[in-house]
């Protein structure tokens, strides 16, 4: 099988096995895809994540967090445009 990766995907698994002490970029993966089979999908379970996200989306819950990182944003873009950094 051959996995065609850009230079920026293959550059940064590269990164990550010298990060996690591998040699050799393909022992890595290999070493990511058997803890991943080995991870208990009883204790993951996506769609009950899914569903709370979703719901705090769709909800006032959700936009009062989207609210406030268009708050933060602001305040931060007026600090650098008040100090001379923009």
């Amino acid at each position: 099988m051959v996995i065609q990766l850009t230079d920026e995907q293959l550059k940064y698994i590269e990164d990550m096995a010298k990060e996690h002490g591998y040699v050799n970029p393909v022992d890595f993966m290999m070493a990511a895809i058997e803890a991943f089979d080995e991870v208990d999908e009883d204790e993951v379970d996506l769609k009950a994540e899914f569903r709370e996200a979703w719901h705090a989306a769709m909800t006032e819950e959700g936009l009062e967090d989207a609210r406030q990182v268009v708050a933060d944003i602001r305040r931060e873009s007026s600090k650098r445009v008040t100090h001379g950094i923009i």
